[in-house]
Protein backbone atom coordinates (compact mmCIF):
# COMPACT_ATOMS: atom_id res chain seq x y z
CA UNK A 1 0.00 0.00 0.00
CA UNK A 2 1.55 3.57 -0.79
CA UNK A 3 1.84 6.19 1.92
CA UNK A 4 0.30 9.95 0.76
CA UNK A 5 2.62 10.96 3.49
CA UNK A 6 5.41 10.44 1.31
CA UNK A 7 4.39 13.74 -0.28
CA UNK A 8 3.41 15.47 2.48
CA UNK A 9 -0.04 15.09 0.75
CA UNK A 10 -2.44 15.02 3.59
CA UNK A 11 -5.14 17.42 2.44
CA UNK A 12 -7.87 20.01 4.10
CA UNK A 13 -8.29 23.49 5.36
CA UNK A 14 -11.51 25.05 6.78
CA UNK A 15 -12.53 28.51 8.89
CA UNK A 16 -14.54 29.06 11.73
CA UNK A 17 -17.42 31.53 11.87
CA UNK A 18 -20.13 28.87 11.94
CA UNK A 19 -18.29 27.28 9.52
CA UNK A 20 -20.27 28.86 6.20
CA UNK A 21 -17.67 27.56 3.85
CA UNK A 22 -15.62 30.81 2.78
CA UNK A 23 -13.81 27.31 3.38
CA UNK A 24 -13.02 24.21 1.61
CA UNK A 25 -14.53 20.89 2.82
CA UNK A 26 -11.71 17.18 3.18
CA UNK A 27 -12.84 13.75 2.34
CA UNK A 28 -9.95 12.01 3.27
CA UNK A 29 -10.10 8.12 3.69
CA UNK A 30 -7.72 6.80 6.82
CA UNK A 31 -3.70 7.17 7.01
CA UNK A 32 -2.28 5.18 4.26
CA UNK A 33 0.19 2.45 6.62
CA UNK A 34 2.27 0.93 3.85
CA UNK A 35 2.22 -2.62 4.89
CA UNK A 36 4.83 -4.80 3.63
CA UNK A 37 4.06 -7.59 1.17
CA UNK A 38 5.23 -10.10 3.60
CA UNK A 39 2.55 -9.10 6.59
CA UNK A 40 0.12 -9.32 3.61
CA UNK A 41 0.67 -12.84 2.87
CA UNK A 42 0.03 -13.95 6.62
CA UNK A 43 -2.96 -15.19 8.34
CA UNK A 44 -5.20 -12.56 9.67
CA UNK A 45 -4.62 -14.77 13.37
CA UNK A 46 -0.64 -13.77 12.93
CA UNK A 47 -1.50 -10.23 11.98
CA UNK A 48 -3.33 -10.17 15.36
CA UNK A 49 -0.70 -11.69 17.36
CA UNK A 50 1.72 -9.26 15.75
CA UNK A 51 -0.32 -6.16 16.46
CA UNK A 52 -0.89 -7.29 20.10
CA UNK A 53 3.22 -7.57 20.30
CA UNK A 54 3.72 -4.45 18.89
CA UNK A 55 1.27 -2.85 21.56
CA UNK A 56 3.08 -4.42 24.82
CA UNK A 57 6.26 -2.66 22.63
CA UNK A 58 4.61 0.43 21.95
CA UNK A 59 4.99 0.55 18.37
CA UNK A 60 1.82 2.36 17.72
CA UNK A 61 2.96 2.99 13.90
CA UNK A 62 3.41 -0.80 13.17
CA UNK A 63 0.38 -1.35 15.17
CA UNK A 64 -1.75 0.94 13.15
CA UNK A 65 -0.23 -0.57 9.84
CA UNK A 66 -1.09 -4.25 10.82
CA UNK A 67 -4.71 -3.65 12.15
CA UNK A 68 -5.55 -1.42 8.56
CA UNK A 69 -4.56 -4.19 6.82
CA UNK A 70 -6.73 -6.30 8.92
CA UNK A 71 -9.17 -3.65 8.18
CA UNK A 72 -9.05 -4.61 4.76
CA UNK A 73 -9.79 -7.77 5.21
CA UNK A 74 -12.60 -7.71 7.57
CA UNK A 75 -14.02 -4.31 7.33
CA UNK A 76 -17.05 -4.63 9.29
CA UNK A 77 -15.31 -5.98 12.48
CA UNK A 78 -16.03 -3.54 15.10
CA UNK A 79 -13.22 -4.96 17.83
CA UNK A 80 -10.48 -4.57 14.71
CA UNK A 81 -11.64 -0.94 14.82
CA UNK A 82 -12.02 0.10 18.13
CA UNK A 83 -8.01 -1.41 18.28
CA UNK A 84 -7.36 0.95 15.53
CA UNK A 85 -8.70 3.60 17.24
CA UNK A 86 -6.61 2.67 20.54
CA UNK A 87 -3.53 2.31 18.72
CA UNK A 88 -3.70 5.50 16.31
CA UNK A 89 -4.69 7.44 19.56
CA UNK A 90 -1.50 6.10 20.86
CA UNK A 91 0.33 6.97 17.32
CA UNK A 92 -0.83 10.87 17.46
CA UNK A 93 0.17 11.31 21.60
CA UNK A 94 3.65 10.40 20.39
CA UNK A 95 4.05 12.20 17.26
CA UNK A 96 2.34 15.03 19.12
CA UNK A 97 5.61 15.46 21.32
CA UNK A 98 7.61 14.60 18.59
CA UNK A 99 6.70 17.74 16.52
CA UNK A 100 9.49 20.50 17.25
CA UNK A 101 7.40 23.11 16.08
CA UNK A 102 4.99 21.77 18.74
CA UNK A 103 7.23 21.70 21.40
CA UNK A 104 8.50 25.61 20.72
CA UNK A 105 5.15 26.89 20.67
CA UNK A 106 4.23 25.93 23.95
CA UNK A 107 6.78 28.56 25.25
CA UNK A 108 4.98 31.17 23.60
CA UNK A 109 1.77 30.34 25.37
CA UNK A 110 0.37 31.12 28.33
CA UNK A 111 -1.38 28.79 31.32
CA UNK A 112 -4.40 31.24 30.96
CA UNK A 113 -3.97 30.94 27.21
CA UNK A 114 -4.09 27.23 27.20
CA UNK A 115 -6.86 26.85 29.01
CA UNK A 116 -9.22 29.44 27.39
CA UNK A 117 -7.96 27.49 24.33
CA UNK A 118 -9.40 24.37 25.15
CA UNK A 119 -12.45 25.87 25.55
CA UNK A 120 -12.41 27.89 22.66
CA UNK A 121 -11.99 24.10 21.11
CA UNK A 122 -14.91 22.29 23.34
CA UNK A 123 -17.20 25.52 22.03
CA UNK A 124 -16.27 24.87 18.26
CA UNK A 125 -16.58 20.80 19.08
CA UNK A 126 -20.30 21.60 20.01
CA UNK A 127 -21.09 23.77 17.26
CA UNK A 128 -20.14 21.64 14.66
CA UNK A 129 -19.26 17.63 15.57
CA UNK A 130 -21.68 15.93 13.58
CA UNK A 131 -22.39 14.06 16.67
CA UNK A 132 -24.13 16.09 19.48
CA UNK A 133 -24.06 13.20 21.72
CA UNK A 134 -20.37 12.83 21.89
CA UNK A 135 -19.59 16.33 22.59
CA UNK A 136 -21.17 17.54 26.01
CA UNK A 137 -18.73 18.75 28.04
CA UNK A 138 -18.87 15.98 30.15
CA UNK A 139 -17.84 13.76 28.10
CA UNK A 140 -14.94 15.43 26.55
CA UNK A 141 -13.60 16.31 29.88
CA UNK A 142 -13.89 12.64 30.33
CA UNK A 143 -11.80 12.39 26.99
CA UNK A 144 -9.21 14.60 28.10
CA UNK A 145 -8.91 12.59 31.12
CA UNK A 146 -8.17 9.43 29.29
CA UNK A 147 -5.90 11.19 26.88
CA UNK A 148 -3.67 12.78 29.74
CA UNK A 149 -3.64 9.22 31.44
CA UNK A 150 -2.41 7.67 28.03
CA UNK A 151 0.49 10.41 28.08
CA UNK A 152 2.04 9.43 30.92
CA UNK A 153 2.05 6.09 29.93
CA UNK A 154 4.18 7.47 26.83
CA UNK A 155 8.09 7.58 27.77
CA UNK A 156 8.46 10.43 25.35
CA UNK A 157 5.95 12.36 27.23
CA UNK A 158 7.56 11.91 31.02
CA UNK A 159 11.36 12.52 29.37
CA UNK A 160 9.80 15.56 28.03
CA UNK A 161 8.50 17.17 31.11
CA UNK A 162 8.55 15.24 34.01
CA UNK A 163 11.59 13.76 33.48
CA UNK A 164 13.20 14.04 37.73
CA UNK A 165 9.92 12.64 39.05
CA UNK A 166 10.06 9.31 40.20
CA UNK A 167 7.93 6.36 39.19
CA UNK A 168 6.23 5.82 42.08
CA UNK A 169 5.00 10.04 42.30
CA UNK A 170 3.64 9.40 38.59
CA UNK A 171 2.12 6.27 39.58
CA UNK A 172 0.13 8.01 42.35
CA UNK A 173 -0.63 10.82 39.71
CA UNK A 174 -1.78 8.40 38.03
CA UNK A 175 -4.29 7.19 40.31
CA UNK A 176 -5.36 10.62 40.62
CA UNK A 177 -6.34 10.87 37.57
CA UNK A 178 -9.10 7.54 37.84
CA UNK A 179 -10.14 9.77 40.70
CA UNK A 180 -10.69 13.15 38.70
CA UNK A 181 -13.16 11.22 36.76
CA UNK A 182 -15.60 10.42 39.22
CA UNK A 183 -15.77 14.71 38.98
CA UNK A 184 -19.03 15.88 38.03
CA UNK A 185 -19.02 18.31 34.61
CA UNK A 186 -21.56 20.29 33.38
CA UNK A 187 -20.88 23.40 31.88
CA UNK A 188 -17.53 24.26 29.92
CA UNK A 189 -16.76 26.85 32.75
CA UNK A 190 -16.10 23.69 35.12
CA UNK A 191 -14.26 21.66 32.97
CA UNK A 192 -11.55 24.69 32.81
CA UNK A 193 -11.90 25.44 36.59
CA UNK A 194 -10.93 21.30 36.56
CA UNK A 195 -8.37 21.33 34.02
CA UNK A 196 -6.62 24.06 35.57
CA UNK A 197 -6.88 22.44 39.51
CA UNK A 198 -5.24 18.86 37.05
CA UNK A 199 -2.46 21.36 35.95
CA UNK A 200 -1.28 22.96 38.93
CA UNK A 201 -1.20 19.55 40.76
CA UNK A 202 1.10 18.18 38.19
CA UNK A 203 2.98 21.00 38.27
CA UNK A 204 3.53 20.22 41.79
CA UNK A 205 5.16 16.96 40.50
CA UNK A 206 8.02 18.74 39.32
CA UNK A 207 10.81 20.84 41.01
CA UNK A 208 10.26 24.19 40.14
CA UNK A 209 6.89 24.19 38.74
CA UNK A 210 7.13 25.18 35.82
CA UNK A 211 4.67 27.35 34.20
CA UNK A 212 4.31 24.84 31.20
CA UNK A 213 3.18 22.20 32.93
CA UNK A 214 0.08 23.60 32.88
CA UNK A 215 -0.10 24.74 29.37
CA UNK A 216 1.04 20.99 28.30
CA UNK A 217 -1.74 19.27 30.43
CA UNK A 218 -4.69 21.71 29.24
CA UNK A 219 -3.65 20.94 25.61
CA UNK A 220 -3.59 16.95 26.34
CA UNK A 221 -7.35 17.39 27.36
CA UNK A 222 -7.64 19.76 24.45
CA UNK A 223 -6.00 16.96 22.23
CA UNK A 224 -8.10 13.84 23.98
CA UNK A 225 -11.21 15.94 23.42
CA UNK A 226 -10.90 15.83 19.76
CA UNK A 227 -9.12 12.62 18.82
CA UNK A 228 -11.49 10.55 20.89
CA UNK A 229 -14.59 10.98 18.63
CA UNK A 230 -13.36 9.21 15.63
CA UNK A 231 -10.76 8.40 14.01
CA UNK A 232 -10.80 11.63 11.50
CA UNK A 233 -10.90 13.80 14.06
CA UNK A 234 -8.16 15.30 15.62
CA UNK A 235 -5.69 17.82 17.02
CA UNK A 236 -3.17 19.11 13.92
CA UNK A 237 -0.46 20.54 15.84
CA UNK A 238 1.64 22.95 14.29
CA UNK A 239 3.58 20.56 12.07
CA UNK A 240 1.05 18.20 10.50
CA UNK A 241 -0.87 21.75 9.89
CA UNK A 242 1.67 23.74 8.30
CA UNK A 243 2.00 20.23 6.31
CA UNK A 244 -1.90 20.28 5.21
CA UNK A 245 -1.79 23.74 4.08
CA UNK A 246 1.00 23.07 1.80
CA UNK A 247 -0.27 19.70 0.54
CA UNK A 248 -3.38 21.23 -0.29
CA UNK A 249 -2.84 23.46 -2.65
CA UNK A 250 -0.39 20.73 -4.07
CA UNK A 251 2.87 22.74 -3.71
CA UNK A 252 5.48 22.34 -1.90
CA UNK A 253 9.69 22.26 -1.93
CA UNK A 254 11.50 19.32 -2.76
CA UNK A 255 12.46 17.18 -5.60
CA UNK A 256 9.02 16.07 -6.75
CA UNK A 257 8.72 12.22 -6.18
CA UNK A 258 6.30 10.02 -4.40
CA UNK A 259 8.05 7.28 -2.23
CA UNK A 260 6.91 3.64 -1.21
CA UNK A 261 7.92 0.54 -0.13
CA UNK A 262 8.44 -2.50 -1.62
CA UNK A 263 9.87 -5.57 0.48
CA UNK A 264 11.62 -3.37 3.07
CA UNK A 265 13.49 -1.18 0.55
CA UNK A 266 12.54 2.41 -0.26
CA UNK A 267 11.18 2.61 -4.31
CA UNK A 268 10.46 6.00 -6.03
CA UNK A 269 6.69 5.17 -7.10
CA UNK A 270 6.48 8.20 -9.33
CA UNK A 271 8.03 11.11 -10.68
CA UNK A 272 6.60 14.35 -11.29
CA UNK A 273 6.97 16.22 -15.32
CA UNK A 274 9.77 18.49 -15.05
CA UNK A 275 10.86 18.59 -11.53
CA UNK A 276 14.49 18.24 -9.85
CA UNK A 277 14.07 14.45 -9.90
CA UNK A 278 13.01 14.03 -13.56
CA UNK A 279 15.90 16.46 -14.80
CA UNK A 280 18.27 13.70 -12.98
CA UNK A 281 16.94 10.94 -15.08
CA UNK A 282 15.10 9.69 -11.37
CA UNK A 283 12.26 6.97 -12.46
CA UNK A 284 9.55 4.92 -10.74
CA UNK A 285 10.84 1.73 -9.49
CA UNK A 286 14.59 3.40 -8.70
CA UNK A 287 15.54 2.16 -5.40
CA UNK A 288 17.06 5.10 -3.35
CA UNK A 289 19.45 3.29 -0.70
CA UNK A 290 20.61 6.27 0.93
CA UNK A 291 19.39 10.40 1.93
CA UNK A 292 21.77 12.59 3.16
CA UNK A 293 24.31 9.63 4.00
CA UNK A 294 21.17 7.99 6.38
CA UNK A 295 20.56 4.38 5.45
CA UNK A 296 17.32 4.12 3.57
CA UNK A 297 16.05 1.56 4.93
CA UNK A 298 16.28 2.70 8.37
CA UNK A 299 13.67 5.47 7.69
CA UNK A 300 10.04 5.84 7.29
CA UNK A 301 8.41 6.45 4.19
CA UNK A 302 7.11 9.80 6.11
CA UNK A 303 11.20 10.57 7.41
CA UNK A 304 12.75 9.95 4.46
CA UNK A 305 10.22 12.29 2.06
CA UNK A 306 11.22 14.95 4.74
CA UNK A 307 14.66 14.63 4.50
CA UNK A 308 13.72 15.17 0.39
CA UNK A 309 12.17 18.35 1.66
CA UNK A 310 14.01 21.78 2.16
CA UNK A 311 14.76 25.75 1.39
CA UNK A 312 14.22 26.48 -2.19
CA UNK A 313 17.97 26.35 -4.26
CA UNK A 314 19.56 23.57 -1.12
CA UNK A 315 20.71 20.77 -2.47
CA UNK A 316 19.69 16.88 -1.34
CA UNK A 317 22.60 14.11 -1.34
CA UNK A 318 21.28 10.97 -2.46
CA UNK A 319 22.49 7.38 -3.45
CA UNK A 320 20.55 5.77 -5.46
CA UNK A 321 19.92 1.99 -7.82
CA UNK A 322 18.31 2.12 -11.05
CA UNK A 323 15.70 0.08 -11.31
CA UNK A 324 16.92 -1.49 -14.78
CA UNK A 325 20.38 -1.53 -13.31
CA UNK A 326 22.14 -4.97 -14.20
CA UNK A 327 25.00 -4.69 -12.13
CA UNK A 328 23.00 -3.11 -9.31
CA UNK A 329 25.56 0.01 -9.66
CA UNK A 330 24.66 3.02 -7.04
CA UNK A 331 24.38 6.27 -8.27
CA UNK A 332 25.24 9.11 -6.33
CA UNK A 333 23.53 12.26 -7.22
CA UNK A 334 23.43 15.60 -5.78
CA UNK A 335 19.72 17.23 -6.62
CA UNK A 336 18.74 20.86 -5.87
CA UNK A 337 15.49 21.47 -4.68
CA UNK A 338 12.71 23.60 -6.19
CA UNK A 339 9.10 24.39 -5.53
CA UNK A 340 7.01 21.46 -7.90
CA UNK A 341 3.40 21.08 -8.07
CA UNK A 342 2.53 17.73 -6.72
CA UNK A 343 0.11 16.15 -9.87
CA UNK A 344 -2.86 14.95 -8.70
CA UNK A 345 -4.14 13.87 -12.16
CA UNK A 346 -2.56 11.60 -15.18
CA UNK A 347 -3.47 10.81 -18.79
CA UNK A 348 -3.08 8.47 -21.93
CA UNK A 349 -3.77 7.13 -24.85
CA UNK A 350 -4.60 3.69 -25.01
CA UNK A 351 -4.82 1.04 -27.95
CA UNK A 352 -8.04 1.56 -29.95
CA UNK A 353 -11.50 -0.79 -30.37
CA UNK A 354 -11.85 -1.39 -33.76
CA UNK A 355 -15.34 -2.68 -35.24
CA UNK A 356 -15.92 -3.92 -38.34
CA UNK A 357 -19.15 -2.94 -40.27
CA UNK A 358 -20.50 -4.00 -43.11
CA UNK A 359 -19.04 -4.24 -46.49
CA UNK A 360 -15.81 -4.38 -44.86
CA UNK A 361 -15.62 -1.37 -43.33
CA UNK A 362 -13.61 -0.37 -40.19
CA UNK A 363 -14.03 1.61 -37.44
CA UNK A 364 -11.81 3.30 -34.63
CA UNK A 365 -12.83 4.25 -31.37
CA UNK A 366 -9.78 5.43 -29.64
CA UNK A 367 -9.70 4.85 -25.62
CA UNK A 368 -8.71 7.49 -23.02
CA UNK A 369 -7.37 6.64 -19.82
CA UNK A 370 -7.94 9.25 -16.93
CA UNK A 371 -6.33 8.53 -13.76
CA UNK A 372 -6.89 10.60 -10.47
CA UNK A 373 -4.61 10.03 -7.88
CA UNK A 374 -6.56 12.51 -5.31
CA UNK A 375 -8.67 15.66 -5.07
CA UNK A 376 -6.70 18.81 -4.22
CA UNK A 377 -6.91 22.48 -5.41
CA UNK A 378 -6.25 21.55 -8.81
CA UNK A 379 -7.75 18.71 -10.12
CA UNK A 380 -10.51 20.16 -11.88
CA UNK A 381 -8.42 22.28 -13.97
CA UNK A 382 -5.87 18.99 -14.17
CA UNK A 383 -8.83 16.77 -15.46
CA UNK A 384 -10.33 19.41 -17.77
CA UNK A 385 -6.21 19.45 -19.34
CA UNK A 386 -6.74 16.13 -19.26
CA UNK A 387 -10.07 15.54 -21.07
CA UNK A 388 -9.21 18.09 -23.84
CA UNK A 389 -5.81 16.72 -24.85
CA UNK A 390 -7.87 13.37 -25.27
CA UNK A 391 -10.43 14.93 -27.31
CA UNK A 392 -8.04 16.68 -29.03
CA UNK A 393 -6.16 13.24 -29.78
CA UNK A 394 -9.43 11.70 -30.76
CA UNK A 395 -10.62 9.91 -27.51
CA UNK A 396 -14.32 8.62 -27.93
CA UNK A 397 -14.63 6.31 -24.84
CA UNK A 398 -13.00 6.40 -21.34
CA UNK A 399 -11.53 4.62 -18.50
CA UNK A 400 -11.16 6.59 -15.04
CA UNK A 401 -9.00 4.65 -12.41
CA UNK A 402 -9.95 5.73 -8.87
CA UNK A 403 -8.04 3.22 -7.54
CA UNK A 404 -5.36 3.33 -4.51
CA UNK A 405 -7.37 7.41 -4.30
CA UNK A 406 -7.95 7.93 -0.47
CA UNK A 407 -10.00 11.04 -1.34
CA UNK A 408 -9.20 14.95 -0.39
CA UNK A 409 -11.14 18.15 -1.10
CA UNK A 410 -14.89 17.88 -1.56
CA UNK A 411 -15.42 20.49 -3.50
CA UNK A 412 -12.76 18.95 -6.07
CA UNK A 413 -14.99 16.11 -6.30
CA UNK A 414 -18.27 17.49 -6.95
CA UNK A 415 -16.44 19.49 -9.36
CA UNK A 416 -15.36 16.47 -11.11
CA UNK A 417 -18.47 15.01 -11.09
CA UNK A 418 -20.11 17.67 -12.96
CA UNK A 419 -17.78 17.29 -15.79
CA UNK A 420 -19.28 13.82 -16.46
CA UNK A 421 -23.04 14.63 -15.06
CA UNK A 422 -25.40 16.91 -17.04
CA UNK A 423 -27.80 16.49 -14.40
CA UNK A 424 -28.79 14.35 -10.84
CA UNK A 425 -27.90 14.11 -7.55
CA UNK A 426 -24.24 14.05 -7.10
CA UNK A 427 -24.29 13.18 -3.37
CA UNK A 428 -26.10 13.88 0.26
CA UNK A 429 -24.72 15.96 2.79
CA UNK A 430 -26.40 15.96 6.19
CA UNK A 431 -25.09 18.06 8.90
CA UNK A 432 -25.66 20.89 10.98
CA UNK A 433 -22.07 22.85 10.77
CA UNK A 434 -22.32 23.79 7.17
CA UNK A 435 -25.45 26.86 6.20
CA UNK A 436 -24.76 27.26 2.76
CA UNK A 437 -26.77 25.04 0.66
CA UNK A 438 -24.56 24.64 -2.37
CA UNK A 439 -22.90 22.47 0.53
CA UNK A 440 -25.69 20.96 2.66
CA UNK A 441 -28.43 19.01 1.75
CA UNK A 442 -29.02 17.40 -1.59
CA UNK A 443 -26.05 18.54 -3.88
CA UNK A 444 -26.90 17.99 -7.56
CA UNK A 445 -25.24 18.88 -10.84
CA UNK A 446 -26.10 21.21 -13.68
CA UNK A 447 -23.64 21.13 -16.41
CA UNK A 448 -25.56 20.98 -19.80
CA UNK A 449 -22.40 20.67 -21.70
CA UNK A 450 -20.98 17.63 -19.46
CA UNK A 451 -19.09 15.33 -21.60
CA UNK A 452 -21.36 12.16 -22.57
CA UNK A 453 -18.58 9.37 -24.28
CA UNK A 454 -19.32 5.76 -22.88
CA UNK A 455 -16.78 4.89 -20.12
CA UNK A 456 -15.70 2.85 -17.13
CA UNK A 457 -14.51 3.80 -13.53
CA UNK A 458 -11.93 1.44 -11.87
CA UNK A 459 -12.43 1.20 -8.09
CA UNK A 460 -10.55 -1.20 -5.26
CA UNK A 461 -10.50 -1.05 -1.48
CA UNK A 462 -8.69 2.21 -0.82
CA UNK A 463 -10.66 3.90 -3.56
CA UNK A 464 -12.31 6.41 -0.41
CA UNK A 465 -13.64 9.27 0.43
CA UNK A 466 -14.34 11.98 -1.84
CA UNK A 467 -13.59 9.21 -4.38
CA UNK A 468 -16.49 7.36 -3.74
CA UNK A 469 -18.46 10.37 -4.00
CA UNK A 470 -17.66 10.75 -7.72
CA UNK A 471 -17.68 6.75 -8.31
CA UNK A 472 -21.14 7.00 -6.52
CA UNK A 473 -22.85 9.69 -8.47
CA UNK A 474 -21.42 8.34 -11.59
CA UNK A 475 -23.49 4.72 -10.59
CA UNK A 476 -26.13 6.08 -9.50
CA UNK A 477 -26.55 7.93 -11.82
CA UNK A 478 -26.13 5.45 -14.80
CA UNK A 479 -22.52 6.96 -16.19
CA UNK A 480 -20.66 4.71 -15.96
CA UNK A 481 -20.08 1.41 -14.91
CA UNK A 482 -17.44 0.59 -11.85
CA UNK A 483 -15.45 -2.43 -12.51
CA UNK A 484 -13.08 -3.49 -9.77
CA UNK A 485 -13.65 -4.48 -6.38
CA UNK A 486 -15.95 -2.91 -2.94
CA UNK A 487 -14.37 0.85 -2.15
CA UNK A 488 -13.54 1.41 1.58
CA UNK A 489 -16.70 3.07 3.23
CA UNK A 490 -16.59 6.20 4.60
CA UNK A 491 -19.12 8.35 4.42
CA UNK A 492 -18.22 11.70 6.83
CA UNK A 493 -16.75 15.09 5.83
CA UNK A 494 -14.40 17.14 7.57
CA UNK A 495 -12.85 19.98 7.67
CA UNK A 496 -9.57 21.97 9.10
CA UNK A 497 -10.41 24.72 11.44
CA UNK A 498 -7.24 26.80 12.59
CA UNK A 499 -7.24 28.15 15.72
CA UNK A 500 -8.75 31.94 16.18
CA UNK A 501 -5.86 34.39 15.46
CA UNK A 502 -5.22 34.99 19.28
CA UNK A 503 -4.27 31.27 19.74
CA UNK A 504 -2.97 31.02 16.49
CA UNK A 505 -0.46 33.25 16.97
CA UNK A 506 1.15 31.42 19.52
CA UNK A 507 0.28 28.29 18.15
CA UNK A 508 -0.36 27.88 14.87
CA UNK A 509 -2.05 24.86 14.66
CA UNK A 510 -6.18 23.64 13.55
CA UNK A 511 -8.73 20.69 14.88
CA UNK A 512 -9.66 18.06 11.77
CA UNK A 513 -13.14 17.36 12.70
CA UNK A 514 -16.69 15.44 11.21
CA UNK A 515 -18.89 17.81 10.12
CA UNK A 516 -21.39 15.88 8.32
CA UNK A 517 -22.65 12.76 7.52
CA UNK A 518 -22.84 11.23 3.52
CA UNK A 519 -25.15 9.41 1.54
CA UNK A 520 -25.25 8.21 -2.08
CA UNK A 521 -27.70 9.71 -4.84
CA UNK A 522 -30.10 6.55 -3.86
CA UNK A 523 -29.94 7.92 -0.31
CA UNK A 524 -27.32 4.92 0.86
CA UNK A 525 -24.38 5.57 3.35
CA UNK A 526 -20.90 4.80 2.22
CA UNK A 527 -19.53 4.46 5.69
CA UNK A 528 -18.89 0.49 6.62
CA UNK A 529 -20.46 -0.31 3.63
CA UNK A 530 -18.35 1.48 0.56
CA UNK A 531 -19.62 0.85 -3.01
CA UNK A 532 -20.42 -2.41 -4.98
CA UNK A 533 -18.85 -2.83 -8.33
CA UNK A 534 -21.25 -3.41 -11.04
CA UNK A 535 -18.31 -5.88 -12.38
CA UNK A 536 -16.43 -7.51 -9.91
CA UNK A 537 -13.27 -8.59 -10.37
CA UNK A 538 -11.10 -9.71 -7.81
CA UNK A 539 -7.32 -8.77 -10.17
CA UNK A 540 -5.02 -6.13 -9.82
CA UNK A 541 -2.77 -3.88 -11.91
CA UNK A 542 -2.50 -4.41 -15.90
CA UNK A 543 -4.55 -7.38 -15.48
CA UNK A 544 -7.64 -5.43 -14.36
CA UNK A 545 -7.62 -2.44 -16.42
CA UNK A 546 -7.48 -5.38 -19.71
CA UNK A 547 -10.52 -6.67 -17.94
CA UNK A 548 -11.83 -3.04 -17.92
CA UNK A 549 -11.57 -3.19 -21.79
CA UNK A 550 -13.34 -6.07 -22.69
CA UNK A 551 -16.23 -5.07 -20.30
CA UNK A 552 -16.33 -1.28 -22.01
CA UNK A 553 -16.08 -2.96 -25.05
CA UNK A 554 -19.03 -4.94 -24.46
CA UNK A 555 -20.79 -1.51 -23.25
CA UNK A 556 -20.27 -0.26 -26.70
CA UNK A 557 -21.01 -2.95 -28.82
CA UNK A 558 -24.32 -2.88 -26.46
CA UNK A 559 -25.17 0.94 -27.14
CA UNK A 560 -24.26 0.47 -30.59
CA UNK A 561 -26.39 -2.36 -31.68
CA UNK A 562 -29.09 -0.10 -29.70
CA UNK A 563 -28.31 2.94 -32.39
CA UNK A 564 -31.01 2.74 -35.10
CA UNK A 565 -29.87 2.06 -38.38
Amino acid sequence: MRCPLATATLRSVCRRRSVDIGIQLLLLGLLAWPVPAAAQALSSDALRKQAATCEQNHDWREACRLYDELLHRHRDDAHLRQAYQRCLRRYRIVQRHQDQLYRAALEHLTPAQALDLYVHVLETIDRVYTDRQKSSPAALFAQGLEELGLAFEEPIFVREYFPTVSPDRLAAFRKKIVQWQQRKITHRAEARQQVGAIGRTAQQLSSGGRPILLTVIALEFLSGACNALDEYTFFLTPGPYREMQTALRGRFVSIGVDLEVIDKQLVIHRVYPHSPAAEAGLKPYDHIVRIEGQSAGALTVERAAELLRGQAGSVVKLEVVPFDSVDLEIRSLAIKRAPVMAPSVEYSMDEPFTFELEEGMKVLFPVGRVTIHYFQESTLQEVKEALAALQTAGMKVLILDLRHNPGGLFKSAIEVAELFLPEGVIVISQTHAIKDRKWNGIIRADHPEALLVPMVVLIDGETASAAEVLAGALKDNGRAKLVGQPTFGKGTLQCVIPLDKPYFECMPAGIRITVAKLLSPHWQPYSGKGIEPNFPVALEGADLLIEARQILLQELRRNLQAMPP
